[in-house]
């Protein structure tokens, strides 16, 4: 007997909008329900900023997170001139770990 091998479901990513297939990536502690690989090194950085606030003692709320997750969309896939000027070095952040 051979087996039917189905493909694996699709999602859609929460911050990039985008239809994936596969099981997609926890997006803690950005706000939404799975996000692609390639979001997942903004998840993974915010995860990185989150805990340093954490360690400077820093209480990290609902809404605090929310504005994180709407400040990488903007940044990076949308507008990024109506980001916040408060969050706008989140990119900078982001994009030095890189280089």
């Amino acid at each position: 007997m051979s087996k039917t091998i189905s493909p694996p479901p699709t999602y859609k990513c929460c911050l990039c909008d985008k239809t994936e297939q596969g099981y997609g990536n926890d997006p803690f502690p950005l706000y939404g329900d799975l996000c692609c690989d390639n979001c997942n090194y903004y998840v993974i950085m915010s995860r990185l900023v989150v805990q340093k606030k954490q360690d400077n003692g820093e209480t990290i709320t609902i809404g605090c997170l929310k504005k994180m997750t709407r400040a990488i969309r903007q940044v990076y896939f949308g507008d990024a001139d109506s980001v916040d000027p408060e969050l706008r070095h989140l990119r900078e952040r982001l994009d030095a770990t890189t280089k």
